[in-house]
């Protein structure tokens, strides 16, 4: 009776699927290098950009979906790439002088809102009194070229130019009329330029899906799972489990660092996000297989104990 039992416990370790053991470490391993490798290479997440040009942005072109597949679906066509940036770069410009009037700069009552479409014609901000009534119309422009700002007083010469603040001195300083009708806004052009190129250079960098298919921890899957059954360790239903397992894991673990570094705006939460991700599931999955292993042993040592109990037949 005793051997029996040795051997049939013999024969139910041999059936047991083999422990995780280097897979799990491997799969760890390459998913949190991937993330670092991001970091190395600087990817971001959207919400890293400067929520400023992110703002002016889907205020300037609502329909354009994602700021960061608008950058990337532009950056083969440098031309229309530019256009873009100055659309983003006028609005910017329009955003920050409304809220600079309506901080203190108006006279009590009066406040400055921004016209409805992002192509008004005529005029960009409109200041009204304290019964709603328009006092002013504004145009603005954030451009480097006179000659650009001449030809919209002259489409509307009733209406005053709002420019930076090197374009007034510019034409303080060389065009005698000109400066006229037009208002200092005391916001620098370089410094717009500046603040959206730099956010169109993160978003060039930032990954226009956000989620990485693992491809290469599915691939490495594979290739360990084929060479264990390749040794005999384990079946070939043990090996397709482990493959769909581990590959389940990988795109749980990817999605947790997308969701980290989305949440709170952070590149380096991902790599930590990702491990502990994939080591908890690892742990749970090592966990579910043993109780399976283990409630199917103790029925088949139920079953075995029922056929022995049952009284000999003479």
């Amino acid at each position: 009776m005793r051997e029996e039992n040795i051997r049939y416990w013999r024969l139910q370790k041999q059936r047991a699927p083999a422990p995780p053991g280097a897979g799990e470490r491997l799969d760890t391993a390459v998913i949190g290098g991937i993330q670092v490798s991001d970091i190395i290479h600087q990817k971001i997440a959207e919400r890293q950009i400067p929520p400023d040009v992110l703002r002016a942005f889907h205020q300037q072109y609502p329909n354009h979906g994602s700021f960061v597949a608008a950058v990337h679906r532009l950056r083969g066509n440098p031309e229309r790439l530019n256009g873009l940036i100055s659309g983003i770069k006028g609005k910017l410009f329009e955003d920050e002088y409304v809220a600079w009037l309506n901080h203190g700069h108006l006279p009590a009552g009066y406040h400055a809102e921004l016209a409805h479409s992002a192509n008004q014609p005529a005029w960009d901000i409109v200041v009204r009194g304290p019964h709603g009534h328009v006092r002013e119309l504004l145009q603005l422009k954030a451009t480097e070229s006179a000659s650009y700002i001449e030809h919209t007083l002259a489409g509307h010469p009733r209406i005053d130019v709002v420019t930076t603040h090197e374009i007034f001195q510019q034409a303080v300083a060389h065009s005698g009329e000109l400066h006229r009708h037009l208002i200092d806004s005391g916001i620098s052009l370089n410094d717009l330029n500046h603040h959206v190129a730099a956010g169109v250079c993160e978003g060039i960098q930032a990954d226009p899906f956000g989620f990485h298919f693992p491809g290469l921890v599915l691939a490495l899957c594979v290739i360990t799972e084929a060479l264990s059954f390749g040794r005999g360790q384990i079946s070939l239903r043990d090996m397709a489990a482990n493959i769909r397992d581990r590959s389940a894991l990988a795109f749980i673990a990817g999605g947790c660092a997308w969701l980290a570094i989305n949440a709170a705006g952070a590149s380096l939460l991902g790599p930590p996000a990702a491990i502990a991700a994939r080591v908890l599931g690892g742990w749970v999955r090592t966990g579910l297989r043993e109780r399976k292993a283990l409630l199917q042993s103790l029925a088949r040592a139920e079953k075995t104990l029922q056929r022995l109990a049952r009284p000999a037949v003479v």
